[in-house]
């Protein structure tokens, strides 16, 4: 049996050593630091997904810090490799003050990672969880104009108070009462 304090260390040499020999075999394209220091950010939230995977205990805020990192290295690739948005365009770092509803939802979408990653244990996270992602929606909405479908969402935003109260519900009929 494998010791788990190999385990990430192995993964991210691992994870590494096949990013560069796809880089020199020609199958990714050379990039320089400036534009690939996002890359940083993601296999940092990878090792936290790796703790929580692999870790005995699982602890559930490895796997919400985790999600922050690489949504946010995600993010900012955006903004280094210089891509297209469908409807907006190459994004730079001057789109920041258009683009900031995406931090809150990052958030609440890693808040819903740590609820489902709890095991659906602390039903109070599910309140940020909401909050963030109607205020990254409607944020995205009156930042970018109206996008075609994200009016329609935003409009149905009741649906989320619907799911989360589901999920509370059915979690309170499945939990075995304690005398």
């Amino acid at each position: 049996m494998a010791r788990r304090g190999t385990i990430v260390p192995a993964f991210i040499l691992i994870l590494i050593g096949v990013f560069f020999l796809l880089i020199n075999l020609g199958l990714l394209p050379r990039l320089t630091i400036t534009e690939m220091w996002p890359g940083i950010v993601v296999l940092v939230g990878l090792t936290f997904w790796i703790g929580f995977i692999f870790g005995h205990d699982h602890d559930a805020g490895l796997a919400f810090v985790g999600t922050i990192l690489v949504l946010i290295g995600a993010f900012f690739f955006l903004f280094t490799l210089h891509l297209a948005l469908p409807g907006y365009g190459v994004v730079g770092w001057g789109d920041q003050g258009r683009l900031w509803p995406v931090y809150p939802l990052i958030v609440g979408v890693a808040f819903v990672v740590l609820w489902i990653a709890g095991r659906a244990r602390d039903n109070g996270v599910l309140i940020p969880a909401g909050i963030l992602l109607i205020v990254g929606l409607a944020g995205l909405n009156f930042t970018l104009g109206e996008v075609p479908g994200l009016t329609d969402i935003i409009r149905l935003w009741p649906v989320l108070l619907i799911v989360f109260g589901a999920a509370i519900l059915l979690r309170s009929f499945s939990r075995p009462k304690t005398q």
